[in-house]
């Protein structure tokens, strides 16, 4: 590996002498175009001419002889890791083909291309460099913020099946989050396009994961109060719980939001005083079927104090 120091150059600029056995390999001289890219990892990479990434069509098949849940989770493998075509066959795909297609319609832009009796090919229409992550981050948290506050509702078993079903646009989100992040870990040029570093995407990738959380939690505490039944003073108590929740929960999010890290220690310095509320309604409450209850508000919590250190760790 060869060293070159900067030499100053004028009131703004630096300049490097690049080896002349490159120069020569690529039949450059004087006044020629040298293209200057970062690649993300605060590196530059120097191109004698401008390279257009080669598109490549990804095509993968899927065998769907073997339990639903399996080929649904290599569907959404699939997605995630960019495969434009999906093909699905199989003489058992006639027999859960309403799951495949409900799951295949809940992706964000792959379509049902084709369809007979064993055979589901799908294609992926979607074009990466048109989505705003920010945006698809505020999408999630408007959704977690509306399961939120149906948590407290009265209605436990409509609040659980309205729940049920956010879940599913949460989920459809965190897939299409992936699938980005994903991408731009694999090419340097779309990150580029999207003005994210490589860091970004990994801060992006764990605010997901940390939502996503705290979605599948609330759908699973309201499912656990639908089927217990508590007294009117362990309602009290947890509907009190609920409120440090939704309060929690809005606070860290205005300070991802605005990158307000004081904020953010705040949130996080919390964390006892929550978990010991918590305890106590489990230590004095007869009701052991209040357990998992509360450990689903005491597992949010968590999570949203990882957002918290998230934004701590960011500055």
């Amino acid at each position: 590996m060869e060293t070159r120091k900067l030499i100053k150059f004028g009131g703004s600029s630096h300049i490097i002498a690049i080896p002349n056995e490159w120069i020569k390999k690529n039949s450059l001289g004087k006044g020629d175009t040298i293209y200057v890219e970062e690649n993300g990892n605060n590196e530059l990479i120097l191109h004698p001419s401008f390279k257009e990434k080669k598109y490549e069509e990804k095509h993968i098949k899927i065998n769907a002889n073997k339990l639903v849940a399996d080929v649904k989770r290599e569907i959404i493998s699939a997605y995630i890791n960019n495969y434009n075509v999906i093909e699905i066959s199989g003489d058992k795909l006639k027999n859960n083909k309403k799951e495949i297609n409900e799951l295949i319609n809940n992706l964000v832009a792959m379509e049902i291309i084709e369809e007979g009796s064993n055979r589901i090919v799908a294609r992926d229409f979607l074009n990466i460099e048109d989505v705003s992550i920010e945006n698809l981050i505020r999408r999630m948290d408007t959704v977690i913020r509306l399961m939120i506050e149906k948590m407290g509702e009265s209605d436990k078993e409509l609040a659980y099946q309205e729940i049920k079903d956010l879940d599913k646009g949460i989920n459809k989100l965190r897939f299409l989050l992936y699938k980005i992040v994903k991408s731009g870990l694999e090419d340097h040029n779309l990150t580029r396009k999207l003005k994210l570093s490589n860091y970004e995407l990994l801060t992006t990738w764990l605010m997901t994961s940390y939502l996503e959380e705290i979605a599948d939690e609330s759908r699973r505490f309201t499912r656990f109060r639908k089927n217990t039944k508590l007294s009117k003073e362990d309602e009290k108590k947890l509907d009190s719980c609920l409120i440090d929740i939704k309060e929690g929960y809005i606070a860290v999010m205005e300070a991802f939001y605005k990158k307000n890290i004081e904020k953010a220690h705040e949130i996080a310095s919390q964390k006892d005083i929550h978990l010991n509320k918590c305890n106590e309604i489990f230590k004095n409450s007869p009701n052991k079927g209040i357990v998992p209850i509360i450990e689903k508000v005491k597992s949010i919590q968590s999570w949203t104090r990882c957002i918290a250190r998230g934004i701590i760790n960011d500055k």
